[in-house]
Formats: structure tokens, C-alpha cells, sequence
């Protein structure tokens, strides 16, 4: 297992690459250039680090648990409520595309002397090894979701740094797909909530499969003001 101080060291070392490799581009770029605009180009590419792709941080599709007896779980989740709880991961009937391993959120609607009671799924998926969000980087979650055996209820899901809330959506997946949530400005270990709520018309479950966090850095504010000296001294240049 690896530990969150090694996470952070790991994640430093990204830092570190993507800022040199940046610092090259940009000379690259100053030499095709002569005069002002060449000052103009270095400027601009520094401040706003253009053309750094996102980097897929963490991934799980389920297919490391063992489903040959049906059911599995998996201890980086934990599940509260639900009507299979704690067997969260199965492998039988799908909307979901091309899958097989799955988190299903089972949900139902009991009654107690003719009292409406919902039942709902909470699953808190804790990363192993951990994901760490550092400052100056921008983290977004993103996952495939179904609604399978009836009419599913609404879907929350959230992104959670060392416990704290910091970014959530609600979804029907009976209207509308899963949209990504993203933060930043945030540092500290990632984790994934998933809640399936149930609906007055009984028995529906919520199937989510294939989750990702990006990480992808964003400008630092000292970049913009580095962008605005070139831009004023290209100004004095022309005067």
C-alpha cells in the first residue's frame, strides 16, 4: 500500500516534469520569433501553460473484484443502507455499456403501516493507493451510470477532500446522463461519495461503472501578471 506522503511525493515529481517540460516548449517556441512578438509569444505560453493535456489520475472498473460467486465487495468502499449492502460489485443483467464488474446502488420502497419508507445506497469509495490533490491543479470526476430494474431515483455523487465536500451533483438518470463535477484549489485525499435514493414507485437500482479522475494544472495568478508586463512592454516597444 502505498502511503499519502509517498502519494505526495509522486505527485510533486509530476509537478516538477510538467513544469520543466513547459519551460522547454516555451524556448522552443521563442526562437521561431524575432522583435516584440517573440517577447509577446514567451510571455503568453508561461502564463497560460496551453496544450498540457489532462492526466487520468485514478481509474477502477471493477474487473480486479471477484464476481464468479455473484456478488463481491471490496474494501476501499464503504456502504450504508441499501438492499444488497454490503454486496455492492455484480456482473448480471447491465444497461451500462460494455461492461461487465459493476457498483450497483440497490434502492426500494418499504411500507410500515401503510407509511412510505424509502430506502437509499451510500457508497464512500476511498482510493488505495490514495489520490492526492495538490494546489494549482484542477481535479474532475467522471463516470458511466445506468438505471436498471424499474425506475431508478436520483443520483448524487461528490467529491470529497480529506472528508470535506468540495464539489456534487444530482442527477435523474431517467431524464439525463452523469455530468462531471471538478474542483480546485483544494489539496489533501481524494475521495468518491455515491448516494441512490429511492422513488415512490418501488424497487429501482442505479448501476455505475468506469470512474476517472483527471487532474490538469491551471494557471497560477502570477502568470496572468507576467502576461500583462509582456504585453505592456511590447506597448513600449512600438511607442
Amino acid at each position: 500500500m502505498i502511503s499519502v506522503s509517498e502519494a505526495v511525493a509522486g505527485a510533486t515529481a509530476r509537478i516538477i516534469s510538467v513544469s520543466v517540460s513547459l519551460i522547454r516548449r516555451n524556448v522552443m517556441f521563442s526562437h521561431c520569433f524575432t522583435g516584440s512578438v517573440s517577447t509577446l509569444t514567451v510571455v503568453f505560453a508561461l502564463a497560460i501553460p496551453g496544450g498540457v493535456s489532462a492526466d487520468v489520475v485514478f481509474m477502477e472498473d471493477f474487473e480486479s473484484a471477484d464476481t464468479s460467486g455473484g456478488n463481491a465487495t471490496m474494501a476501499q468502499i464503504t456502504v450504508t443502507g441499501g438492499y444488497n449492502a454490503p454486496n455492492i460489485i455484480g456482473n448480471f443483467a447491465t444497461n451500462l455499456p460494455q461492461s461487465s464488474n459493476f457498483i450497483f446502488l440497490d434502492t426500494d420502497f418499504f411500507f410500515t403501516d401503510d407509511v412510505p419508507s424509502p430506502v437509499s445506497t451510500e457508497v464512500l469509495y476511498t482510493p488505495d493507493p490514495a489520490v492526492v490533490a495538490l494546489p494549482g491543479y484542477s481535479y474532475t470526476l467522471m463516470f458511466e451510470a445506468a438505471g436498471n430494474f424499474g425506475a431508478p431515483g436520483p443520483l448524487t455523487y461528490a467529491l470529497l477532500v480529506d472528508g470535506v465536500e468540495v464539489a456534487t451533483n444530482t442527477v435523474d438518470l431517467n431524464v439525463g446522463p452523469v455530468v462531471p463535477i471538478s474542483f480546485s484549489g483544494a489539496s489533501g485525499a481524494i475521495a468518491i461519495s455515491l448516494v441512490g435514493e429511492a422513488t415512490a414507485g418501488g424497487y429501482g437500482q442505479i448501476q455505475i461503472d468506469n470512474i476517472t479522475i483527471d487532474e490538469v494544472a491551471v494557471p497560477e495568478p502570477a502568470g496572468f501578471v507576467l502576461l500583462a508586463s509582456g504585453l505592456a512592454l511590447v506597448r513600449r516597444r512600438r511607442s
